[in-house]
């Protein structure tokens, strides 16, 4: 078939990658000048099979106000979760669907499809490196996370416990066996009860994946049309027409990988995806000599942050806000990562040259119920590969690559039930 992907990010790259393997005709359709540009540019790196969780966490309703109100004043500032006021209208049909999935029986039944999934993606990756062994600054010692008091990670302890079936590896460590995993976090030695490093996760740095990849499906034939928005789509006959803003585009079909901007494509197709921006912050520091640098990554659970070593960069992501479509960098909010940066590394903190600092925010697509939404749409033709939240870059070779065997007829290889739009 002759397919269009829209969209040229982690999801769209791949998708696209795999779609050429089994000989489609695939133009990615992107209105940046390049792959990777928006949402996976500033992505924390972090490929998580181990516990990928949504964000659909039991009690989550508890913060749902503290999100709001925190807007109205000074404590905005290092809020972890923030909802503006002018979001809140368009999120009413949504946010009802992402609280009734946030319960615990539903909260670890779609941890378990997540990591399927991700574990589905390391495959996939695999096969990627074989085969065009791409420089991403890929690590492979997994994910530490580590934890300030004792009831947070009781609470990760008993979600793994109930989940024992599925040979999730997690170690749980004591603050002092932190440290020895994990010597660049010694200056906090003392504030640290404890950690759970997850041996199968791995990290990268996605834009370098993403535009690798791309050189590579290039290379392979499919045709990258950068800097072309998306002006319409309709259906026709035998297919869909897109309208850009250099003209038409016949295909036989498309996948929608637009991220955050896939629900506003969908509509006019007349699809509902429930799909919401999440706006992320990360910022990409130089670590130049500094030593000891972190060799896995690191999420601080009680400060709601993550930071990983991409080759001679340390990016430090956090933070979640529900704000429409607005990608605007709050300087507020940069300086509450380099805060969170001077509680996690202080050493490094004091030495890190702040005029150096790359600043970045994204929209992540956000699922109503903490699943990506992956196949058919409904509409003959029209396919989606979105939803992914924070887990863009953990499951975005396995989606592309089990999307890709959907359409070539090829669906026994990965089931894509339960991420299939018709659970809505």
């Amino acid at each position: 078939m002759n397919i269009a992907v829209i969209g040229s990010g982690l999801l769209g790259t791949t998708t696209a990658w795999f779609l050429k393997k089994h000989s489609h005709d695939v133009t990615v359709i992107e209105r940046q000048p390049s792959a990777g540009l928006e949402t996976s540019k500033g992505n924390g790196g972090y490929v998580q099979s181990g516990f990928p969780e949504p964000w659909n966490v039991p009690g989550i309703y508890k913060m749902m106000l503290p999100a709001w109100t925190a807007t109205l004043g000074e404590s905005s500032l290092d809020a972890p979760m923030l909802i503006r006021t002018k979001a809140l209208p368009g999120l009413t049909r949504w946010g009802l669907t992402f609280l009734k999935n946030a319960t615990e029986r539903k909260f670890l039944a779609n941890i378990i499809n997540n990591r399927q999934l991700a574990l589905y993606t390391k495959k996939a990756l695999q096969e990627i490196r074989t085969e065009i062994n791409p420089d991403y600054n890929a690590s492979f010692k997994g994910g530490l996370w580590i934890f300030r008091s004792e009831e947070p990670m009781q609470g990760y302890k008993h979600h793994l416990e109930q989940m024992s079936a599925h040979e999730i590896q997690a170690q749980f460590l004591s603050a002092d066996e932190v440290i020895e995993k994990e010597p660049s976090l010694t200056a906090i030695a003392g504030k640290l009860t404890g950690g759970i490093h997850f041996s199968e996760d791995e990290n990268g740095n996605p834009l370098l994946f993403c535009q690798a990849l791309a050189k590579a499906a290039k290379n392979a034939g499919v045709k990258f049309e950068y800097g072309q928005t998306v002006n319409k789509l309709s259906k026709t006959g035998n297919g869909v027409r897109i309208k850009t803003g250099d003209g038409d585009i016949e295909t036989d079909a498309i996948v929608l990988a637009a991220g955050s901007y896939t629900p506003k494509l969908a509509r006019q197709l007349g699809v509902y995806v429930p799909v919401k921006p999440a706006k992320g912050y990360s910022i990409s520091i130089p670590l130049n000599d500094w030593q000891p640098r972190p060799s896995h990554t690191i999420g601080d659970m009680n400060l709601h942050a993550g930071l990983n070593a991409l080759g001679n960069t340390l990016r430090v992501a956090g933070t979640g806000e529900f704000t429409g479509f607005d990608t605007s960098i709050s300087s507020n909010r940069i300086q509450s990562l380099f805060r969170l940066i001077e509680q996690i590394l202080p050493d490094f903190a004091v030495n890190m040259e702040r005029e150096k600092v790359d600043p970045w925010c994204g929209l992540r697509p956000l699922s109503a119920d903490g699943l990506p939404i992956i196949g058919d749409s409904g509409v003959e033709g029209v396919y989606l590969n979105t939803g992914h939240g924070g887990l863009g870059f953990s499951q975005s070779a396995g989606s592309g690559k089990a999307l890709a065997d959907h359409i070539a007829g090829k669906s026994d290889r990965f089931d894509l039930t339960p991420f299939s739009i018709n659970r809505f």
